[in-house]
């Protein structure tokens, strides 16, 4: 008979007896392999015995799901603090609570400047009727009236008055 095709093949060198010590050792309970009725007690001592063996071995090993990989949890700092220049258009943190008011004192705000809001670039021409616009209103209604007649009246109109 060859050792493949033995009845009881066995890769340890322990009998039968041994190994059912040995398995009573570790799980702590008595264990037979003819007998698999075990008491309430028995059961919830071996349920915890295997859940503290799991809870070990997952400790290493974290399963998370790669399309939502874990997020640390967020912890409030109040600096670095980031301050405004809105004239110059630039940022900078401020490390402390002495640099912040420092800064504060130089022109610096808190509030961020509003990218959005900015007035487009014009050009020469855009900026001149802006100026224009600007100065009518700024004139009484009867003047404004008068200069908004001569602006509407064609060139030609213009040039002979």
């Amino acid at each position: 008979m060859s050792l493949n095709e033995a009845q009881s093949f066995r890769l340890h060198s322990l009998s039968e007896k041994e190994e059912r010590e040995a398995i009573e050792s570790l799980y702590g309970v008595p264990m037979s392999p003819t007998d698999t009725q075990l008491t309430y007690e028995e059961r919830i001592k071996m349920r915890r015995l295997l859940d503290d063996l799991d809870r070990k071995e997952a400790g290493g090993h974290k399963e998370f799901d790669l399309a939502k990989p874990p997020v640390p949890q967020y912890h409030y700092r109040e600096f670095p603090f980031v301050m405004y220049h809105h004239e110059e258009r630039i940022a900078r943190p401020a490390k402390n609570h002495e640099e912040r008011e420092k800064m504060r004192a130089a022109g610096w705000k808190d509030e961020p400047f509003d990218s959005e809001n900015q007035p487009p670039e014009l050009t020469a021409g855009e900026r001149e009727e802006a100026a224009l616009v600007n100065r009518l209103l700024k004139k009484h209604k009867e003047q404004l009236d008068v200069l908004l007649s001569t602006e509407q009246q064609p060139e030609s109109n213009r040039k002979r008055k």
